[in-house]
Order: C-alpha cells, then sequence, then structure tokens
C-alpha cells in the first residue's frame, strides 16, 4: 500500500507497481547479507533468481489490479476525512469550473473552501462528468454530488465561476439557482478570468494585435509539425547562447496563454529568425513568409508584451492567492495600473520608461526611443 501512496505521489503509472514491489522484495531479502572484508563493507550481489516457493501474483498482492484496489482504499479514506472535516465548517464556499478532456469529453472541476477552527482551507473535492453543459444539469449535478457525499449544499454561502451565462445568469444560471436555497449566498465571476476577459476586450481594438495573434500561431505551427526545424531551433539557441525554450500555442481558454507565450519568444527571438533565415537560404517558401512577417513591428510588439505581461502576470497571481481579502483588490489594481502609466504613457511632463526588455532592445538596435507609439 505504500509502494501505490508513493506512485500516487509522484504521479507515477500504477503499471509499474509490479516492478516496484519486486524492487523491494529484493532490498529485503538482501538487507542484511553483508560480506565483511578488513577494511571494507561490501553489499553483497542481490539474487535475481527466487529462493521461495512461486506462487500467484494475485496472491501476494503486487499486480495492477492490487494496485488499483489499494488506491480506491487510500482515496476513500481521503475523501471521507475530506467532506467529514468540510462539514465540521458552518458555511462553505464552492468554486466550479468546466473542462474538456483530450477525447473531448466534458468535466466539472469543483473546489471547496471553508473555516475550520478560524483557520481557512481549500480543497480539492472532485471531478463530475458532464453530459451537458446547461446551468440545469451543472445545478443537478452539484446537489447529486453533495448528496452522494453527505454534504450540505444547505451551507453553501458563496458561489465563484466564470462568467459564462449558465453559470452566473441572472434567471437559470446555477449561481442563481443555488441561491433559492440559501438566499444569503453571494456569487462572483473569477477575477482571473474577468481581467482576462477585459484585456481580450481591449486588445480587440487594437488592429495589429489581431495580426499578430495570427503570426505567432503561424510560428508555432511552423516549428511544432517539424522535428526537423525543432533540431535546427535548437542548434542556433546554442549558437546564440540564447535558452532552450519552445515557441508557445496560442489558446484561448487559458488566462496566462499569451503572457508565457511571449515569455519565451522575446528570449529566443534572434534564434527563430536565425532558423527560419537558414530554411530560406535552402528554399523553404513558408519560412520566407513567415521571416518577411517578424519585422520591427512584430519583434518590438513582442518585447512590448513581454514588459506589459510581467506586470499583468504579477496582478493575476496575486488574485490567485489562497486568503487574499476583498480590501486588497483595488490597491493591488490601482498599483498595476500606476506601473502600467509610468512605463508606456508617461504622466504629464514625465516620459515613460518604455520597459525594461522593450527599452533594451531599443538601445541594442539603435532604434529612437520616441518613435515607439502603443
Amino acid at each position: 500500500m505504500r509502494n501505490v501512496y508513493f506512485l500516487s505521489k509522484q504521479n507515477l503509472s500504477s503499471h509499474i507497481y509490479p516492478d516496484l514491489c519486486k524492487l523491494m522484495m529484493l532490498q529485503i531479502e538482501n538487507n542484511n547479507e553483508l560480506i565483511i572484508a578488513e577494511k571494507s563493507s561490501t553489499l553483497k550481489p542481490a539474487a535475481l533468481e527466487k529462493t521461495s516457493t512461486p506462487r500467484s501474483a494475485y496472491g501476494s498482492y503486487t499486480n495492477s489490479k492490487s494496485a488499483s484496489d489499494f488506491l480506491d482504499s487510500i482515496a476513500s479514506v481521503i475523501k471521507k476525512s475530506l467532506f467529514e472535516e468540510l462539514n465540521s465548517s458552518i458555511y462553505w464556499s464552492i468554486m466550479i469550473d468546466e473542462a474538456n478532456s483530450i477525447d473531448n469529453d466534458k468535466y466539472l472541476a469543483i473546489v471547496g473552501k471553508y473555516i475550520v477552527n478560524n483557520i481557512p482551507y481549500m480543497r480539492y473535492l472532485g471531478m463530475i462528468n458532464l453530459e451537458s453543459t446547461t446551468a440545469e444539469n451543472i445545478y443537478n449535478q452539484i446537489l447529486s454530488f453533495c448528496i452522494s457525499n453527505e454534504i450540505s449544499y444547505h451551507k453553501i454561502i458563496h458561489f465563484g465561476g466564470d462568467g459564462a451565462s449558465n453559470m452566473t445568469g441572472n434567471k437559470n444560471g446555477v449561481a442563481t439557482r443555488l441561491k433559492k436555497i440559501n438566499p444569503f449566498m453571494s456569487s462572483i465571476h473569477c477575477i482571473s478570468h474577468w481581467l482576462h476577459l477585459a484585456g481580450k476586450d481591449a486588445s480587440d481594438e487594437v488592429e495589429y494585435f489581431q495580426k499578430y495573434e495570427r503570426i505567432l500561431q503561424n510560428l508555432y505551427s511552423y516549428f511544432s509539425r517539424s522535428h526537423k526545424r525543432l533540431n535546427l531551433l535548437k542548434l542556433m539557441q546554442e549558437i546564440n547562447d540564447e535558452p532552450t525554450l519552445k515557441v508557445l500555442n496560442l489558446c484561448d481558454t487559458q488566462w496566462l496563454s499569451l503572457s508565457n507565450s511571449v515569455h519565451n519568444l522575446h528570449q529566443i527571438m534572434n534564434s527563430v529568425l536565425a532558423a527560419l533565415n537558414d530554411d530560406m537560404l535552402e528554399g523553404d517558401e513558408h519560412a520566407s513568409v513567415l521571416f518577411g512577417q517578424l519585422d520591427q513591428d512584430f519583434i518590438s510588439a513582442t518585447m512590448f508584451l513581454a514588459d506589459l505581461m510581467n506586470i499583468l502576470k504579477r496582478l493575476i497571481k496575486i488574485f490567485q492567492l489562497d486568503n487574499l481579502s476583498l480590501s486588497q483588490y483595488k490597491p493591488n489594481i490601482d498599483a498595476a495600473i500606476k506601473e502600467i502609466i509610468a512605463e508606456f504613457i508617461g504622466d504629464g511632463e514625465v516620459l515613460p520608461n518604455h520597459g525594461m526588455i522593450l527599452k533594451n532592445y531599443l538601445e541594442e538596435n539603435y532604434l529612437h526611443l520616441l518613435k515607439i507609439t502603443y
């Protein structure tokens, strides 16, 4: 059972459980068999042959089926303890989010937050398979989950979710339905997701940004679909003494997707250009088109976004802290706005700093700061 617990904690497959058991048995059998010399002690080579009477793997509980049974037993004990702790709290908050598996099945992740002995806890409660994502189905699945695990849904005092209509709709949303059970329940749209949507709406007002995103996606497709191109990029990173990073794809459902993509790209820009140039010289038309798209505007925009995303990433991570009070939201938002103004807009007679990454790039390439507009 300890072996199964170890595999679970290390995120390792239970398929290696039989081999891990064999390794443990070898260690036990050879634990006290030492060859003692005058000046040194060496461990006797492990006896790999079977010394005991052969018996069924099922009788010894060293097969994968037994590992699965052990895992279920451990999980049931942990779940029972978790739900008992949650029920000991006077009230608790529920946070939910939809997710898709790799085969496009829909799931609902449920997280609970509660207080016991004046100590706040946030715990993952479970994952529900959704047949549909309608508000009615999600609401019924939440109640069913609570009833089956003997959790009091009448104690739900707060609801957190994304801003989709099925979650926060005023008439039939999940939050509205839960408020009928407890009229004093509050609800909020996840503030990190809110910030992401605000940034997305702001970017829609910038015509070039749509083009920038398409170039990023084309760049990712170019390198990710060819092992040869990836190897060339790694070679250029070694030559340019740049970190070995990948060109990342954009994903609309991940808050930090653009930030992570820009964070990598601005550090390996010279290697990306060198790899595209090398392929272009060999007659690759796709590389030639991409090389032309990675012009001065694109590179400057990447450096600008790297600076901007560092500010927004810090703000998002603050919003994701476990014990952040409502009184801390506005000061942190005001601080981020003040930093953005100082770096990229300027205040009265004070000129903007243009950000550390962008400013270094402009100075290294002898570009005039005053020609940069945002």
